[in-house]
């Protein structure tokens, strides 16, 4: 099943780890720190870098979404089948 994250890309619904909040980068050094170490590995891909909503971390990368988490959550737990 696929969830849709932004822009053209969707991510396999079962390879989501987490949804957050794209504002915790502000208030969370644990965060920030994750962010960085993914980002020199190159691993952060930024759907729209003008808005940024949300995090999803997937267990390859993590995806910077214009699209807020809540939304994001529904249509993980309501994902499109694969096939």
């Amino acid at each position: 099943m696929y969830v849709h994250i932004g822009g053209d890309r969707m991510v396999e619904a079962s390879s989501i780890i987490a949804i957050l909040d794209a504002d915790i980068l502000a208030v969370s050094p644990v965060t920030r720190q994750m962010f960085s170490h993914l980002k020199g590995q190159g691993k952060v891909e930024d759907l729209d870098p003008t808005e940024r909503k949300a995090l999803i971390l997937t267990e390859d990368r993590l995806w910077v979404s214009p699209i807020a988490p809540v939304t994001l959550a529904r249509r993980a737990r309501h994902a499109i089948p694969s096939e």
